[in-house]
């Protein structure tokens, strides 16, 4: 079985092992260690060959489209600064 190495692209810093190479093993991974915040924030992805981990990148790019898109319902603020408030400050 193949594993997955997550590494920091800046310092080359290994941030994970992950035993296996499956999306929903990948996808859980970030999901479970970093926020949406810290992932809509993500400007590059480096890849090897695996055609795979073609749908989590595109997963990933779809939805800081969708969480940076201001809307009138949120009084044109993104939903990344909407949930960022408190409730109270509604």
């Amino acid at each position: 079985m193949m594993s997955f190495i997550c590494l920091d692209a800046d310092s080359h810093r290994l941030i994970a092992l992950l035993g296996d190479r499956f999306n929903r093993t990948i996808k859980n991974f970030f999901i479970a260690h970093y926020s949406l915040a810290e992932r809509t924030r993500v400007q590059t992805v480096t890849m090897d060959m695996n055609a795979a981990y073609q749908t989590i990148i595109d997963i990933q790019q779809a939805t800081a489209l969708i969480n940076n898109k201001p809307r009138k319902c949120l009084r044109w603020q993104t939903p990344v600064q909407a949930v960022s408030k408190p409730l109270s400050r509604w």
